[in-house]
């Protein structure tokens, strides 16, 4: 697959498809959270500080979002909106495994609004970051690659809301955890 030529989506328009991506992951977050607070018994003390807690929540829903999302779907919502998609380095879908690594990684490519993703994209032929190098994959213009290497719609609408799922999910697993300790 190596003569197949594809557009590489560069950082602004990746950096704005992230932003978006932020609205899901803060719905699934806060559903959790109002769920959580609704079924919570017993009073909670007006000193107890949960910011930490919510905000550690929130890193693993989009964390899990986006490995979900992108892995099984070729995208995650912001990234279909602007007609991007995640791929391996050859091209073929990237895997569960792929995906988590560039979401982890994205800790590290997110510091300084971006700058750390931004300057490793730069250096790179195909405009990897981090986590697209760790995790052996690229962000490329959907409409570039050929129609049999594009993932279905519906497998993308299917792992969006699996994705949103597992983001709650993931949100609640936090809160919970959080009561334990």
């Amino acid at each position: 697959m190596d003569e197949i030529q594809v557009e590489a989506a560069d950082f602004g328009i990746r950096f704005v498809a992230r932003l978006v991506d932020y609205l899901p992951v803060i719905l699934a977050g806060g559903l959790s959270l109002a769920i959580a607070s609704a079924v919570a018994t017993g009073p909670v003390p007006a000193e107890n500080d949960d910011s930490l807690v919510i905000r550690i929540g929130f890193l693993v829903a989009t964390i899990l979002y986006h490995a979900f999302s992108e892995s099984i779907g070729g995208a995650s919502l912001g990234k279909r909106l602007f007609g991007l998609e995640v791929v391996s380095e050859d091209l073929r879908p990237a895997t569960l495994l792929q995906g988590w690594k560039r979401s982890l990684a994205f800790v590290v490519d997110g510091f300084f609004f971006g700058l750390v993703g931004y300057n490793a994209m730069k250096k790179s032929p195909i405009r990897q970051r981090i986590g697209d190098g760790w995790a052996k994959t690229r962000v490329v213009l959907r409409r570039s690659l050929p129609p049999a290497l594009r993932r279905p719609t519906s497998i993308f609408v299917f792992s969006l809301f699996g994705a949103l799922g597992i983001a709650a999910e993931g949100f609640a697993l936090v809160q919970l955890c959080a009561t334990w300790f």
